[in-house]
Formats: structure tokens, C-alpha cells, sequence
């Protein structure tokens, strides 16, 4: 008897044949938080990097260019104490995103992202929540870049 029939059926993945490099270069800011694009355009990078299915690539040899825009960061309370002060934030980016052919300027993936999430607590000293805020957004910007290595990737 033969196989069962089942297979794996992936969506397709938003890559040119052939292409080994990709230029990533600093994110666009839209957003209301400044100076997050370099945080996140190297997350993005690291996320790649990682990866090692692309190297990454100076943007006039690289294969592909990959444009980002971050549209929306946001800070949410969670969880308030009895005398309404804020025990928990939630924070939250988005981005779009444009995967081109360099050569052709072909756009291969023009996409927004689901946005990347992450809670923290907060601390009773300022600097500590800071801390808090600071790694979360770390954390958040991580998600985003793994979530752009996957979709370009494997196509979702």
C-alpha cells in the first residue's frame, strides 16, 4: 500500500529564484515613540541573521531590499491596583512591510504585520519600570523580526 495521501502544504514563500541577499536598511517611523526604527531594524536584522537562510547584504549588491514602516506603537494598562494605579502595561508595534527585487524593483510581499505584543510589570521605582518597559519592547521588537523572517520565508 502506498502513502496515506497527507502531505504538508505550506504557503509560498515571497523569495525570487535565486536570490541569496537581502539589504535591510533603517525602518521608516510613523509611529508616536521616538527612536524606535533602530531598535526594530535591527531586530529585523538580527532575526535574519539568525536565520541564515539570507546573508545579509550592502543595499546596492543585495538581491532583495526589504522597507519597513512602523506604524503604531501603543502602551495599554492591564491591571490597576485599588487605588487605580497601574500594575501592568501592555505594549504593542506594528509595521508594514515591502520585500522588492532589487534589480527589477519588482514588489515581491507588501504586507502588515500582526502586531507584536508583550507585558511587563511594573516596578515601584521609576527606573525599574523603565527597565521593565525597555525589555518588553525588546522582546516585542524580537517577535516582529521572527514574524518578518517567517512570513518572507515560508509565507506565513
Amino acid at each position: 500500500m502506498g502513502g496515506c495521501g497527507y502531505r504538508l502544504v505550506t504557503a509560498e514563500s515571497a523569495l525570487s529564484p535565486g536570490a541569496r541577499t537581502i539589504a535591510i536598511p533603517l525602518f521608516d517611523n510613523r509611529s508616536r515613540e521616538p527612536g524606535i526604527e533602530g531598535e526594530v531594524t535591527r531586530a529585523v536584522r538580527t532575526s535574519f541573521l539568525r536565520d541564515g537562510r539570507l546573508r545579509l547584504a550592502p543595499q546596492a549588491g543585495a538581491d532583495l531590499l526589504l522597507l519597513g514602516t512602523i506604524r503604531h506603537y501603543g502602551l495599554s494598562p492591564l491591571a490597576f491596583d485599588r487605588a487605580d494605579a497601574v500594575l501592568e502595561y501592555r505594549v504593542t508595534v506594528s509595521v508594514d512591510i515591502a520585500l522588492v527585487a532589487r534589480e527589477s524593483q519588482e514588489v515581491l510581499l507588501q504586507q502588515t504585520v500582526n502586531p507584536a505584543q508583550e507585558e511587563y510589570l511594573v516596578r515601584a521605582d521609576i527606573v525599574s519600570a523603565e527597565i521593565a518597559r525597555k525589555l518588553a519592547l525588546r522582546q516585542a521588537f524580537q517577535r516582529l523580526g521572527d514574524q518578518i523572517v517567517s512570513l518572507i520565508l515560508e509565507g506565513f
